[in-house]
């Protein structure tokens, strides 16, 4: 993000993170900007000895939201605020319509195509996962642009509007009473007058509607593609972010990992494997192929992976092969399906209000420093 959020992320307790930012801290380390959020999660945090310190409320009596979103040292701390209040998804949806806009002038057929359809997906059906308040008059006739095709610049203008609203009359006023506006207001590189130059202007990579957020994400935690799929939220958060985000291809693959890891668990249950469980562990292994590799596939999968499978599949079929080769096997297929996954979809995720939302459910009940190693030691029981 620069050399602004950096300064942010200096403010941010790293030590819950599972793996430290990449980028470095510029500025003085000022407070504990978690240590606020996670102790009053859903509210707005409120400061220590009760009273806004003099400069921060006279800037706030005229900042504006709109001036928030393009100021890139504050959006940072309002994005966490969000997080804190699990209405991330409202930034999220508004900064993805900016990204449309943006596209669109730059080729607008494509926007169409690969862009406006898996906004709607994500924020405005009924059911979509990251699913934002929109009245049912606006919602419909969003929806009716979608499905007609007929999708125009201003599509999404009016949902946007109106979620700009929802954030400006309640998150916005929560987040300028809070500590984290104190702390942005103190901040060594905050423009004086709290607005910034007007080319400054924060724009979201992609559909998902953020970009990497170094303090974001150590104030969330970032964790590895191995670490969501071992955590049924994450595994749950994961798979509806892939079913408007992934091809086939891409939701075989997480299948595929997922049926591993089921395997995974059942020979760790097994311990030491006796020689009368060698038949249902057959049958396990012989379901896994047939849904996965089979005639009757239920998935697709990348080439590699079914490249890599033919090449394994004397083993299985060699009556003397063991259960550690077969776990083996299914590692290596594991492996692949988790590169694949990790090269084209889970970057996005990460920076999709859907891993927020399962980060902050369960960041006060985790050891983000331990990581469920179930597979390894299932090979070294086999």
């Amino acid at each position: 993000m620069g050399a602004c959020s950096s300064s942010v992320s200096a403010e941010v307790d790293s030590g819950r993170s599972s793996s430290p930012s990449s980028g470095s801290a510029s500025g003085p380390k000022q407070e504990n900007v978690r240590s606020y959020v996670v102790k009053q999660p859903g509210q707005g945090a409120s400061l220590e000895d009760g009273k806004m310190p003099e400069a921060a409320q006279s800037l706030a009596i005229g900042k504006s939201l709109i001036s928030v979103l393009h100021d890139p040292i504050c959006i940072e701390y309002f994005a966490i605020h969000l997080a804190n209040e699990h209405s991330s998804e409202n930034l999220d949806f508004y900064e993805s319509v900016d990204h449309f806009h943006h596209e669109w002038d730059i080729d607008h057929v494509n926007a169409c195509k690969s862009i406006a359809d898996k906004i709607f997906q994500l924020y405005c059906g009924v059911n979509a996962p990251l699913a934002v308040n929109l009245p049912s008059k606006i919602r419909i006739k969003t929806e009716n642009s979608i499905k007609s095709g007929e999708i125009k610049r201003d599509t999404f203008d009016s949902a946007a509007n109106e979620i700009y609203q929802v954030m400006n009359r309640d998150s916005f006023a929560r987040f300028k009473v809070s500590n984290l506006w104190a702390s942005y207001v103190s901040h060594p590189e905050r423009h004086p007058d709290g607005a910034p130059p007007p080319a400054a202007k924060r724009l979201a990579d992609c559909y998902t509607g953020r970009r990497n957020s170094e303090s974001l994400m150590q104030f969330i935690g970032q964790q590895t593609i191995e670490q969501v799929i071992d955590h049924p939220e994450g595994l749950s958060s994961l798979r509806k972010f892939l079913s408007v985000d992934s091809d086939d291809i891409g939701r075989g693959t997480l299948s595929l990992c997922e049926s591993v890891k089921g395997f995974k668990e059942y020979v760790l249950g097994l311990g030491i494997p006796r020689a009368e469980d060698m038949y249902e562990i057959e049958d396990n292994v012989k379901f896994l192929i047939e849904k996965h590799f089979g005639s009757t596939k239920q998935t697709q999968l990348p080439e590699d992976i079914i490249a890599a499978f033919s090449n394994v599949q004397l083993t299985l079929d060699d009556e003397n092969h063991t259960v550690r080769q077969m776990c083996l096997i299914f590692n290596e297929m594991e492996k692949l399906g988790l590169e694949h996954l990790n090269k084209n979809s889970f970057t996005r995720f990460l920076n999709s209000a859907l891993y927020i939302k399962y980060r902050m459910a369960i960041v006060k009940n985790e050891n983000l420093g331990q990581t469920n190693s179930s597979f390894s030691r299932a090979l070294s029981q086999a």
